[in-house]
Parts: structure tokens; sequence; C-alpha cells
């Protein structure tokens, strides 16, 4: 079943096609989640987004001078890993798992909140296409953001420490 054609009544209640089903919460059914193409599983919870932007890493670029047969030029180094600041972004659901997640870093329990998690990009069946594994992350911004279409995004930041990419 394509997930950008359910309907309220013959959406199922888990995903089919993973070695361990998920189930959905009751409020699953009345919220826009239509057409969402990436999960992100947490210790503390599971979320589906339709959009992300800036999942990747960069190198801080060392310049060094060098003489080469008497000339001077420029060697380009690697310097310090960087791990891009992942942003998600979904329609506005009934669920608390992500703000209740944000929460905990504004009533400062970091320690609770840094989590490693797993992000995974589905095609329209469902299935796994890709996926990372994201090392100590934590949500650094929440923000809520109207749509031309009329349709409340929930837009989360999610920094780490590292990034690997499984599948």
């Amino acid at each position: 079943m394509n997930a950008q054609n359910w309907s309220g009544a013959d959406q199922p209640s888990r995903i089919e096609g993973r070695s361990t089903p998920i189930h959905l919460s009751p409020g699953f059914l009345q919220d826009p989640l239509i057409g969402f193409n990436f999960m992100f599983e947490a210790g503390l919870f599971s979320a589906f987004f339709s959009e992300l932007e800036d999942l990747g890493t960069q190198n801080e670029i060392i310049e060094q001078k060098i003489l080469v047969e008497g000339q001077e030029i420029i060697r380009k180094l690697p310097g310090s890993l960087e791990y891009y600041n992942l942003i998600l972004r979904r329609g506005l659901t009934s669920n608390m798992d992500v703000y209740d997640w944000r929460k905990l870093v504004e009533d400062g329990d970091i320690n609770s909140a840094r989590v490693d998690a797993v992000l995974t990009m589905l095609d329209q069946e469902s299935s796994p296409v890709a996926s990372w594994d994201l090392v100590s992350c934590w949500p650094s911004a929440l923000e809520l953001i109207p749509s031309s279409d009329g349709i409340i995004l929930e837009q989360v930041t999610v920094v780490m420490e590292g990034l690997v990419r499984t599948s």
C-alpha cells in the first residue's frame, strides 16, 4: 500500500516489511504524517519526518605554505571534523515525543536528552533504503513553521557527535 494514498479507514496500525513491526500511536490516523520519508529512532521514541536537511560531515581546511622547487604553494590539509546539524521536518502532530525530548534540554537534563539514534530513509512502501547511526545526539532547537498550504510544520534541529552510514 502506498503511504501517500492512505486514508483514515484503510491506514494500517503498523508498518509491514520490517523485522520488528512499528506500532503507530492512536493519534496517527488524524495526524498529517502522509508522505513521510524518514524514520528517526532514538532511545526515547520513534518519529517520522517528511523532510531533512544537512545530513553530513565536513573538515576544517588548514592551509599550509610550503616551498616546492623555490616556489611557494599552499597545501590544503584536513583539520577538525565537524558534523552538520541535522534538520528534520514534519506536519505538526498530536504526538508530544519530540517536544518532550527538546524539553529535557530546556530543563538542563542534557544527560537524559543525549542519545544514540538511527535515521532510516524509507521508500513509498515504507521499506528501508538507507540508514545512518547518529552518535550522542540531542535537539538544539524546535520550531513551528507555517507552510504555504496551510499546514503547520514541526522542525527539529538535531546536533550530533558522530555519524555513520550503516546501509
